[in-house]
């Protein structure tokens, strides 16, 4: 590219596909980045050369995007735009949703915070802006019956709750600091709900402990836990999310000791239409990992939810607080999850205090 202006193919996916959608498909080989970009009826295959130091400039691109310092940040994502998102946009035009499927090169790296081109010297804008998105893990996940974009059902779901939130109580007895910003989270989102007419839930404090947690998995449509995470490099599968720690570590019932880990959610079986982890992230996303068995994504997806809302690295609960009230507050007022997502970041993007990618661009959405 361009010397390779692409290919283009009949793509039995097209009917599912309406004039303003667009799937990224990206695969990249030791010296080729190949982009499929799948539009109505057509695949259009992009080739290009890349820079020998493209895994590189993602895994720093990713590092600088985990403080609010945007002077690494501008060079980086420039660079990695060049490679990623500039070949795609001439085949881009009247498209305003895109699916990403990023594999295992480019997983954990938020596209949103990609840029367009330079027009007249002014600084291009961010894919958030232009594009609402969402993240997929193959083509294989759909289905001859499925559909990219599902619309979400709001209300007569057959769930007992629209909304479910938990937020376990933390302080020395757990040795864990307290999350001053959880508990209003997840009471300020579950009156929203009830002000719209829906029916919502809030467990919190010590009644947030991981039985009961486990024993409501199938009674919430939105299932939210705004908790600390534990993440253990070396054991992934003892990664997981913190509730009340109900059963002391050697009293018999070690599979209650207040930690939900990775490998104890192979055993669940989820029906959610969406499940919000609201905390410090479950996993590592290093280039060139390939969908391991802690991959959070995958591993909640797998156990039955729909979609999950999940970071990529730390925030402060308060910023954390304020983007999902927002997120929330555009689902109820009638968007879909990839829109209400959007909305979210583009308010935290215009207002100075958050403008930084940092604040807006670390939670993203998996859908099966």
């Amino acid at each position: 590219y361009p010397s390779c202006p692409g290919m283009t193919a009949q793509c039995p996916l097209g009917d599912r596909l309406t004039s303003q959608e667009a799937i990224l498909d990206y695969i990249i080989a030791e010296r080729w980045i190949y982009l499929f970009i799948i539009r109505n009826d057509t695949i259009v295959l992009v080739r290009s050369e890349h820079d020998p130091r493209l895994r590189e400039l993602v895994k720093e691109l990713k590092v600088s995007l985990q403080t609010d310092d945007e002077s690494s940040f501008e060079p980086l994502s420039h660079a990695v735009s060049m490679a990623l998102v500039h070949p795609a946009l001439p085949w881009l035009n009247g498209v305003t949703r895109l699916y990403i499927i990023p594999g295992r090169r480019l997983s954990g790296l938020p596209f949103e915070c990609l840029r367009e081109k330079p027009e007249n010297g002014r600084l291009p804008r961010f894919l958030a802006e232009r594009f609402t998105l969402s993240y997929h893990l193959s083509l294989d996940e759909i289905t001859p019956d499925g559909h990219w974009d599902q619309q979400e059902e709001k209300g007569n779901t057959g769930h007992a709750y629209d909304f479910l939130a938990f937020s376990p109580a933390f302080g020395e007895q757990q040795d864990l600091a307290g999350l001053g910003n959880a508990e209003p989270e997840v009471r300020e989102i579950s009156e929203m709900f009830r002000s719209s007419g829906f029916m919502a839930k809030v467990i919190a404090g010590k009644e947030a402990d991981e039985a009961t947690f486990l024993s409501k998995l199938s009674v919430g449509n939105i299932i939210h836990i705004a908790t600390h995470s534990k993440l253990d490099c070396d054991h992934p599968q003892q990664s997981g999310l913190h509730f009340w720690k109900q059963s002391p570590v050697g009293s018999g019932d070690e599979l209650l000791d207040g930690i939900l880990e990775v490998g104890e959610v192979n055993g669940l079986r989820l029906s959610c239409d969406l499940l919000t982890l609201s905390s410090c992230p479950l996993g590592r996303f290093d280039v060139g990992e390939v969908r391991p068995s802690h991959d959070v994504r995958s591993t909640f997806l797998d156990a039955g939810a729909q979609r999950v809302l999940y970071s990529l690295w730390n925030i402060s609960d308060k910023y954390t607080r304020r983007f999902m009230k927002d997120f929330y507050r555009s689902y109820l007022d009638g968007k879909t999850f990839p829109e209400s997502l959007r909305s979210a970041r583009l308010r935290m993007l215009n207002d100075p205090a958050t403008a930084s990618p940092y604040f807006w661009s670390a939670f993203v959405l998996m859908t099966k």
